[in-house]
Order: C-alpha cells, then sequence, then structure tokens
C-alpha cells in the first residue's frame, strides 16, 4: 500500500492543495514553500513520535493570508491490502483498497480555542470519527529532519540498536558472545583491581580519607575509595563512543559531510533490523539528507534510498543531484501563487514523463536543474 494523496485545505500557506504520491516521491521547491509544512501534516496522523499535544492545532496552523478558522488535513491510501492495515482498520477499507484518515481542527472566532478531530473510512462520504490514532502500530511515519545532530543520536538511539541487533542473532553467535562476554567480565574485574594501585590514585585517596577523619564524627571505620565500576560489563559496553576507524588506528570523526553519512547510515540500520512487514506498514519521511555531501556522494544517496530503502519514500531536497537520481514522474514540484502554495500538475504525474519523452530528454543533472527553475527557455534550431 502507499500514501497516494494528501489534500490540505485552509493549512498554514496551503489555501487549498492536492498532492499525488509515488511509491518513491522527491519534493523540490523554494525555501519556504512548504516542504516541512506537508510533511508536518502527514506526520500528524501518523508520526508514533509526536504526543497527543504535539497534534493540537496552534494558531499558527491555520491558513495565514486570509480569515480562517478551520483546516483540513485528508490522506488517502491506496492498494491497501497488507494483513497489518487490513485487520487493523476493519470497516474502514473499501472494496477497492482504499483508506482515507482525515484530521479536522477548529477555532473559535470568540475565544480563539482550538480542537480538532480524526476521521477514518473507506470513502470520503463515509467517514467515522475516532478517538485516536490507533492505527500507528500498524500504519505509521518514520522521520529524519533536516538537523542533524550525530552524536546526541548515537547517545540516545545505539543502546536500542545494539539490543535489536542482540535479539536478532544466530544460536551460533550467541554462544560466542557468552564465551568473549564472560572474557571481557574478568579483564574488566582485574582493571577495577589494578585502577585503584595507581600511585596518584593510591596517594588522593589517602588525601581525602585523611581528611574525612578531622571532619567525621560517625563512619570512622569507612574509607572512601575511587571505584572505576568497569566491571559492570552492560555499563562499560553502552559507553563505547563512535570514532573512524583507518589503518587500525581511531581517530575523531571529522567533516560535517562525513557526520551526515554516518547519522543516516545508523538510521537506516536500525530500521533495517526493526523492519516487520508482515506486523507494520512505515512510510519513510526523510528531509534534506544531501545536507554537506559532495555531489557525486549525493548522487550515491539518493541512488541508495531509492534501492535500498523498502517501503514507501518522501523525500525532500534542493539538489539537482539528488533530483537527477529520481524518475520525472515521482517528483513533486511545489510553488507558490498567490500566498498559495501548491504541487505542479497535482505532485507525482506522468504528464511530466511524457513531457521528457516528447522533447527527447533523459533526467541528468542539467534537466534536473530545470525542475528548480520558475522558466525556461527553449531554442529550436531551424537545422
Amino acid at each position: 500500500m502507499i500514501l497516494s494523496t494528501v489534500k490540505l485545505k485552509g493549512y498554514r500557506n496551503y489555501k487549498e492543495a492536492t498532492i499525488n504520491f509515488a511509491k518513491k516521491s522527491l519534493i523540490i521547491g523554494a525555501n519556504d514553500v512548504g516542504k516541512t509544512n506537508l510533511l508536518w501534516a502527514i506526520r500528524l496522523l501518523l508520526d508514533r513520535g509526536l504526543s497527543d499535544y504535539d497534534i493540537e492545532p496552534k494558531d499558527t496552523d491555520f491558513y495565514a493570508y486570509s480569515e480562517t478558522n478551520e483546516f483540513e488535513i485528508t490522506l488517502s491510501f491506496s492498494d491497501v491490502t497488507d494483513d497489518c492495515v487490513v485487520s487493523r482498520m476493519k470497516g474502514k477499507i473499501s472494496d477497492d483498497a482504499e483508506l482515507f484518515l482525515v484530521y479536522r481542527a477548529y477555532r473559535d472566532i470568540s475565544t480563539k480555542s482550538k480542537t480538532f478531530k480524526l476521521f477514518a473510512g473507506s470513502a470520503l462520504d463515509k467517514l467515522e470519527e475516532i478517538d485516536d490514532r490507533y492505527y500507528r502500530k500498524v500504519l505509521n511515519v518514520k522521520y529524519i529532519g533536516s538537523k542533524r545532530d550525530l552524536h546526541n543520536y548515537v547517545k540516545k538511539e545505539k543502546n536500542i540498536l545494539f539490543q535489536i541487533a542482540k535479539e536478532n542473532r544466530k544460536s551460533e553467535e550467541k554462544l560466542s558472545d557468552d564465551k568473549l562476554y564472560s572474557e571481557i567480565k574478568s579483564d574488566l574485574v582485574n582493571v577495577d583491581k589494578k585502577i585503584p594501585k595507581l600511585n596518584y590514585i593510591s596517594s588522593a585517596t589517602n588525601t581525602i580519607n585523611t581528611e574525612l577523619e578531622k571532619l567525621s564524627l560517625h563512619h570512622k571505620m569507612q574509607k572512601v575509595v575511587f571505584d572505576a565500576s568497569s566491571s559492570d560489563v552492560e555499563s562499560f559496553i553502552n559507553e563505547v563512543s563512535i570514532v573512524s576507524s583507518s589503518n587500525g588506528k581511531n581517530v575523531l570523526i571529522g567533516g560535517d559531510g562525513r557526520l551526515n553519512q554516518i547519522y543516516l547510515a545508523l538510521w537506516a540500520s536500525r530500521n533495517e533490523l526493526t523492519e516487520e512487514s508482515l506486523t507494520e506498514v512505515t512510510i519513510f519521511c526523510i528531509e534534506e539528507p544531501e545536507a554537506h555531501l559532495h555531489p557525486h556522494q549525493q548522487r550515491k544517496l539518493a541512488d541508495y534510498i531509492n534501492s535500498s530503502l523498502k517501503g514507501q519514500v518522501l523525500l525532500t531536497s534542493h539538489s539537482p543531484q539528488i533530483t537527477a537520481e529520481f524518475v520525472p514522474n515521482s517528483i513533486v514540484r511545489l510553488l507558490n501563487e498567490n500566498f498559495a502554495t501548491r504541487a505542479a500538475s497535482d505532485g507525482c504525474s506522468n504528464v511530466i514523463e511524457e513531457a521528457f519523452e516528447e522533447f527527447g530528454f533523459r533526467m541528468s543533472i542539467i534537466p534536473a536543474e530545470a525542475f528548480f527553475s520558475d522558466v525556461v527557455f527553449f531554442s529550436l534550431s531551424s537545422e
């Protein structure tokens, strides 16, 4: 199944817009045209990482350029045949395998208080109000934003990544790990015993205890020691940090481009390990993956996203290098007209591919640049 269409009405900078998507879709457009707003609209209904507070409507969510006190987000899904979704959304999927999810927000004119309602159904005229986003367990979004902090991400996510990998081990791998784990534990116990014997640590310990004897009325029989606590193997392993290894030497990772690659690799690794095609359908939303990357690396990244990431992918980018790796009818070009954002040709459309074929173009860096232009002039030769 795929998210085939998003309709926005009265939402942020979208007065009324229809955006069609393909299995792999690239969303392009100028700064502040509404790429992030479009993804946020999808996330309001599908992102498990957003709390109930996060999805409450804000004043800034209502269309700003005319008096608007309602907005609506409609997600249309096609080819809804995955058993996990069909069983969870029983009675809300049409005979044609279509599903609709709707978010409607309201603002009281006098009090300015804001409320919202959620709906699901097999057609727009058969919607039923639902209490919450219970379907996210089987139908959801995984989002990676444009602002990426590798070190905080590693600190937050590495233990989860380790745990998932641990659970996915084969029996012979587990036996091997158990043996090595015991050896590491024994080594760390010896390290714990040796560290306090270092002269400067021993001296510092004696100094502290001498002063404590002068200060304390009680606990005179207790001594303070420096404990490395390295023999707690789990804690020791969980404190490992990520570095770059070259020729057997570890060095700090340098360069924002390399950091971005590692971040995306870690993120993709976790999603690969947790991918459960039989139990959930996941849509990947990725913002500006090209940040700090060399043009050739950008193209390789785009190819990787197109070929390796399972499931539907919605990608935003400012890069012609990324664009060159997508087929024309999978590109969503957002533009702003009269203070309202819309999608050219309503998003992904065969019209674009047909035009390319008619003009005899194939996708490369030069025609990819044209997607970012407002006007393109063609010079026709008489020869």
